[in-house]
């Protein structure tokens, strides 16, 4: 039964994921200035929530066993994870005009990796230097998008 409802979930939410880059992509990727435009954030989120209920899809059709999966992906873990994950955000949203986009990106990378689960200091502090990194070297370089700066220049 848990297996069936991981996967009608999995298939939902890549209909919902593909929507959401459908519609984004009318909105605009860039604005006039060369920023990040209003389909930006809906484009890649879309593509997140479609990569992970791939992943899902496939855990629960090819990727194992079906007495492997003895619990539904919904249950208090989850709950708090996604308070997490959203809370966070939003500040880190909100932070990104005082700070720049980049920093409040790596901030909530360390964070997240933090909060939800990772216990070594290294990998945290790697998550919160590499990812605005890796965002700087493919959306700045790569795709030139110009991430919003904030006291510190960048």
């Amino acid at each position: 039964m848990v297996r069936k409802a991981n996967i009608i979930t999995s298939l939902v939410l890549i209909g919902i994921a593909l929507a959401i880059m459908r519609h984004s992509l009318q909105l605009g990727y860039h604005d006039g200035e060369g920023l990040p435009g209003p389909g930006f954030v809906p484009l890649w989120a879309g593509a997140l929530i479609g990569v992970l209920a791939l992943m899902l899809l496939y855990a629960n059709t090819l990727g194992s066993r079906p007495d492997s999966v003895k619990q539904t992906v919904f249950n208090k873990k989850f709950a708090r994870n996604v308070v997490v994950l959203i809370g966070s955000s939003a500040l880190a949203l909100a932070l990104s005009k005082l700070v720049g986009m980049l920093v409040a990106i790596g901030l909530l990378a360390g964070y997240l990796s933090r909060a939800l689960g990772v216990k070594k200091l290294t990998t945290n502090i790697a998550m919160t230097v590499l990812t605005p990194l890796v965002f700087w070297l493919v959306f700045g370089m790569l795709l030139e998008v110009r991430f919003p700066a904030g006291i510190f220049g960048f």
